[in-house]
């Protein structure tokens, strides 16, 4: 095996480097939104260039053979992750569906099985070989429609994915918007220099300029890292607030299809955002119309909705979303579960019902106890009460209607003297009675 050296080596290397402290960095910051989808790319950004030089070191073609292979790993890579970075950075991540993602990587799972398989077919390349140049021996290939239908495809993953990010600029808050242009600008210088390698007008031949250019994207983002606050502490607050709150939040678009939801606004509707996303309003809530209806009319107001298997009260809010324009751009619903305030209410009236019903039970009788404080008409001889309406009644059957007293008979001893005193049992009885005592 022989080696070899050019001093363009050191712009790979450098170009490597840089992405792979970029990668590292987008790594310790996951939890930001599009941060992971940044790091991996990054990190298929410094493995391109650093396979690509690695191939050139060595002059042995089983060699150059294998880096080419770890060269399109990296190309491939970074292509399909800088259109699912794009995609989440952008706030469009209801878009990626497993079968959506699936799709995306068809072509460039097809592409690496070519590269991996490229010497045992001309679809790839229709042929290669070693030529020597200026005393550096170089791998030269003839591409195969295999090469361009992928070139076709990547050039399209990057035009798709810069105008994502112009569309989603829209969408992000203002001071976050100057990162874009450096962005599309490192894109673009990327992509012409693809362009005159791959058409023969190579200003710096026999090297591919393209990989060289991950020297001037690292740098470019390590600016707006440190200018614009790129992938900030901003992002991450904003989800963290969004997906914790207390509160179900759903974002609507102008013709009311739903474009986010938070996790509580998942389990309020039953069901997951990737069966939720895109569906008009009208069909999640099909039964709560005043909801639906709120996004006209009333701002606010209570929906019923079964969570959990039991019913449970929300108070919602609607909110119009403009845009820059100044026209509605849609709408923002919040929903407040209420259900526990609502039970709370409706004890609250059970329990001054109950109150009431008593009061009115205590005054009446109150009035009757009233009534027996007064002159009451009584027969001198039987003892009989006349009531209100001139009717006599037994004493005892008076005072029980009229109180909560109720009566029980017996004979007091004078009373038993006088009825049954001349009875020689109770004469018995009695004298009994006496002994007992003394």
């Amino acid at each position: 095996m022989h080696w070899q050296f050019t001093p363009f080596a050191i712009y790979y290397i450098l170009s490597a480097c840089v992405s792979f402290i970029i990668s590292f960095i987008g790594w310790k910051m996951r939890p930001v939104r599009g941060a992971l989808q940044f790091s991996i790319l990054s990190f298929f950004g410094g493995l391109w260039p650093l396979a690509y030089i690695l191939g050139f070191f060595n002059t042995n073609l089983a060699w150059k053979l294998v880096m080419v292979r770890f060269e399109y790993a990296g190309i491939i890579g970074f292509n399909f992750f800088w259109l699912l970075f794009i995609i989440v950075y952008a706030y469009y991540d209801h878009w990626l569906s497993k079968r959506v993602i699936l799709l995306i990587g068809t072509v460039p799972a097809i592409t690496f099985i070519q590269v991996l398989t490229f010497t045992h077919h001309p679809f790839f390349y229709r042929a290669y070989h070693l030529v020597t140049e200026n005393g550096l021996v170089l791998f030269k290939k003839t591409y195969g429609p295999g090469f361009y239908l992928w070139t076709g495809f990547a050039y399209m993953v990057t035009f798709v994915g810069a105008i994502i990010l112009v569309w989603g600029v829209m969408n992000i808050p203002r001071h976050l918007r100057r990162q874009i242009l450096p962005i599309l600008g490192v894109v673009l210088l990327a992509t012409l220099s693809n362009l005159l390698y791959i058409t023969g007008y190579n200003p710096i031949a026999p090297y591919d300029p393209t990989p060289i250019c991950f020297v001037f994207f690292g740098c470019i983002f390590f600016f707006i890292m440190r200018r614009y606050k790129f992938l900030d502490i901003v992002p991450v607050a904003h989800d963290s607030v969004f997906r914790n709150i207390n509160t179900g939040v759903i974002v609507i678009d102008a013709r009311t299809r739903i474009i986010d939801l938070n996790p509580l606004a998942e389990k309020i509707l039953g069901k997951p955002a990737d069966k939720l996303l895109t569906q008009p309003l009208s069909s999640v809530f099909s039964i709560q119309s005043e909801l639906v209806q709120s996004l006209s009319g009333t701002q606010e107001g209570e929906t019923h909705i079964m969570l959990d298997g039991e019913p449970h009260i929300f108070e919602f809010q609607t909110t119009q979303l403009a845009s820059r324009s100044g026209k509605q751009a849609g709408h923002i619903i919040m929903l407040f579960d209420i259900s526990r305030r609502k039970q709370m209410e409706q004890d609250q009236v059970r329990l001054i019902q109950e109150l009431k019903k008593r009061n009115q039970q205590l005054n009446e009788a109150m009035e009757e106890i009233k009534n027996l404080k007064g002159i009451i008409p009584i027969c001198a001889s039987c003892k009989k009460i006349r009531d209100d309406k001139g009717y006599w009644n037994l004493l005892e059957s008076y005072i029980e209607s009229h109180s909560e007293a109720s009566f029980s008979h017996s004979i007091c001893p004078e009373c038993n003297d006088k009825l049954y005193g001349e009875q020689d049992w109770y004469i018995k009885m009695k004298q009994r009675k006496n002994k007992e005592q003394h």
